[in-house]
């Protein structure tokens, strides 16, 4: 016999046991997922607050480094540019130097001394002052240079002529020296004159004729009375006219054609004496 009731009491009680479980175990999902959904969330956020500094830094790094470098590479450019700037200006100077140097051979060699052989030299130890009217050529023995030999710088102006001959070098004494006592000419009124220097250092006039007239800026050249200096060349011109409280003679100063301190390049007369 059949007892229906009892199976449908029991079959009521397993359904609401069953209900009962599958609630619980989706509850029981749900909890686990809203767990682990914000235990990852707080996870994350932890390690990218951890790990954002750290990009910071490695970024900060990184860039100082860029920095460091291009600062390094523009250095060596600025370098390199003072470089070829100092190159350029060198050159330039040298091309300065060779251009002065060909004109003043050209002025030579379309004047009159062309009759003369000429070496080119250049000043090495300069009369700085102006006071002893010495200066250093580097010229010498090898090159065949004598003691008595005139100087001269283009225009035909007198320098002065080697006092001593060495193996590369010579030394030269100038018209400015102490030592100097040449005799002038004057071309356009005639007469004649003695170059010397006088007790302040200044180059006078001496020994002319008590008629002879002077006026600034008269030119003198070498007279052919002079034993160790060509004839004809360009000494100085007048620089002041004064009396002088003891004789008829006038105080006539002569400026040379040349400063001593800016003495370049010269050229040696090689066939004289």
């Amino acid at each position: 016999m059949i007892n229906y009731p009892l199976h449908s009491n029991n079959y009521k009680k397993h359904k609401i046991s069953g209900n009962r479980f599958l609630f619980l175990s989706l509850f029981l999902w749900g909890f686990l997922i809203i767990f682990f959904s914000n235990g990852l969330r707080y996870i994350t956020t932890e390690v990218l607050a951890t790990t954002q500094p750290a990009q910071e830094k490695t970024g900060y790094v990184i860039q100082w480094l860029g920095d460091l470098f291009n600062f390094t590479k523009i250095r060596n450019d600025y370098y390199r540019l003072k470089e070829k700037e100092k190159n350029f200006n060198q050159n330039t100077s040298e091309v300065s130097v060779l251009k002065n140097e060909n004109a003043d051979l050209y002025k030579l060699l379309n004047s009159d001394t062309n009759k003369f052989n000429i070496l080119p030299a250049k000043v090495l130890v300069g009369d700085i002052n102006g006071s002893d009217g010495i200066f250093i050529i580097n010229r010498g023995l090898t090159d065949n240079l004598k003691v008595g030999m005139n100087v001269i710088i283009p225009e035909n102006i007198l320098v002065g002529r080697v006092i001593e001959v060495f193996k590369n070098y010579s030394k030269v004494e100038s018209l400015n020296s102490i030592n100097t006592n040449l005799s002038v000419f004057n071309r356009d009124k005639n007469f004649l004159a003695l170059l010397k220097k006088d007790s302040s250092g200044s180059l006078v006039l001496k020994f002319y004729a008590n008629d002879s007239q002077f006026n600034e800026n008269d030119l003198f050249v070498t007279s052919s009375e002079n034993q160790n200096y060509i004839a004809g060349l360009l000494v100085g011109k007048v620089k002041s006219i004064s009396n002088t409280p003891l004789t008829n003679q006038k105080n006539v100063l002569v400026e040379l054609f040349f400063e001593p301190s800016k003495l370049h390049n010269v050229f040696v007369i090689t066939n004289y004496p």
